[in-house]
């Protein structure tokens, strides 16, 4: 499992210096006004965890975070500043012909520390593309330089330098702990924000696109093959695949326009680790339908080289069949029903952790109940202004208590105002805790009663 620990913020825009939050492996809830900053700190964790980066290189910034991924723990320190290139030296004549303007690069530094049976530095100062003079430390207090290599962005930057690092370097004892760590953290590449609206359930079906990619599922067929091979898939959770595969062998692209899913696709790969219903089965006692089926349409057919072809297909549609046996199509459904669908999509393409801005947006309280215990043994980071959600949430121990909330808020005491973002105090914690151990009053309105929410 993949746990985000600790975010501390040196320098990002308008956000206070110095601020540091630590953050619970489970549910974690960010309080505060509107305009505090609680969605620009969903979408920096989101950054952190798919790219690595929590913004784009082309501004300043100077930000740390911890992550915990199974056994082994990784420190990042990542900064980027604006540098201005020497002005040249010019007769006045020189100046007169030519309009020199000032010119400006990021000069861009990394450095991850990852600890297990051993210690490892990775320190890099370079700009953001091409990596030279990496080092390497491992514990023995050893120093090896790691090759030059080329990051395109496509993969996140800690994943990339893991990919590439050679099994020489950190020895081949523990390669293979480094890389299942890799293949953990691949899990986060689809940890975007879950919006507050419907932005995501729009994307999925195709009615608009957005930073979150269009769900595809793409594979090859050789003329002389019986069943199509090397599935790529993007933002499709691989339990879907894995549920197909059992009934790819008859299923002709060339004949049959959808892939259609159901509950039965699920049953026939009779995965012993699953328990408790599966996906659709869960929609539909939710929805209180006769049953659900996703669809993914198919969108393209490319001709290759020798005799093979590439299909595409994505776009998905959701269809509930009622219980008096009637049907109804995406257009027909409620703002509510369309938000639980999505959302629950959403779980399945990320099975180490959840991001979502007003979750309960739409949902029935006995939709907020269920969605919470679905989140498993997920991190999760969520906002509401919402009290249902808060009424829901459970509380362990005033330690819990001070890691799970953090309070936004907007500093106006100086000349420019900031953010702030911080943990509950401990005293707080406490207090809180102690509130909600006797039993008499919901956590959100404890909350409110300590100037909290």
């Amino acid at each position: 499992m993949v746990k985000f620990k600790r975010l501390k913020i040196l320098k990002f825009r308008n956000i206070a210096p110095n601020v540091e939050i630590h953050f619970d492996d489970g549910i974690n809830i960010l309080l505060g006004k509107n305009a505090t900053g609680k969605t620009t700190l969903l979408n920096i964790i989101s950054s952190c965890l798919r790219t690595g980066l929590p913004v784009p290189l082309k501004e300043e910034f100077h930000v740390e975070y911890n992550i915990k991924i199974n056994e082994v723990e990784i420190e990042v320190k990542i900064w980027s500043r604006e540098r201005k290139l020497p002005e040249p030296k010019l007769t006045s004549e020189s100046q007169k012909i030519h309009n020199f303007e000032d010119k400006s690069f990021f000069d861009f530094g990394y450095e991850a520390k990852l600890k297990s049976h051993q210690k490892m530095s990775i320190i890099i100062k370079q700009n953001s593309e091409e990596f030279a003079g990496i080092k390497v430390s491992i514990n023995d207090g050893s120093e090896k330089d790691m090759p030059k290599v080329t990051w395109d962005g496509s993969l996140s930057l800690p994943i990339f330098l893991l990919f590439k690092m050679p099994s020489k370097i950190i020895g081949r004892e523990y390669f293979a702990i480094y890389r299942q760590t890799i293949y953990s953290w691949l899990e986060c590449t689809y940890a975007y924000r879950f919006d507050e609206s419907l932005e995501v359930y729009k994307i999925i079906i195709g009615q608009q696109s957005g930073e979150l990619p269009i769900p595809k599922l793409m594979f090859h067929k050789n003329s002389v093959e019986s069943h199509p091979s090397d599935f790529t898939i993007t933002f499709v959770p691989i339990t879907f695949v894995e549920h197909l595969l059992p009934r790819m062998p008859k299923f002709d692209p060339d004949k049959e326009n959808d892939i259609l899913i159901t509950k039965e696709d699920f049953a026939a790969k009779n995965n012993t680790t699953e328990k408790g219903p599966n996906l659709l089965e869960r929609l539909e006692e939710l929805l209180e339908v006769q049953e659900v089926k996703l669809s993914f349409s198919n969108l393209e057919k490319k001709t290759l080289p020798n005799e093979s072809f590439e299909y595409e297909y994505g776009v998905l549609k959701f269809r509930l069949i009622k219980k008096d046996g009637s049907e109804i199509s995406n257009t027909k459904l409620s703002y509510g029903q369309k938000r639980l669908l999505a959302f629950y999509y959403f779980l399945e393409t990320n099975p180490n952790v959840v991001i979502a801005d007003e979750l309960v947006n739409g949902f029935h309280h006995l939709w907020i109940e269920k969605c919470l215990a679905a989140l498993g043994e997920r991190q999760s980071f969520l906002t509401s202004q919402n009290p249902l959600l808060l009424d829901y949430l459970t509380l362990e121990s005033a330690k819990q208590a001070e890691r799970r909330f953090v309070v936004c808020r907007l500093d106006q005491s100086g000349k420019q105002e900031k953010l702030v973002w911080e943990n509950i105090k401990q005293e707080q914690a406490q207090e809180l805790y102690e509130s909600y151990e006797v039993g008499i009053q919901h956590l959100g309105e404890i909350l409110r009663i300590n100037n909290l929410w």
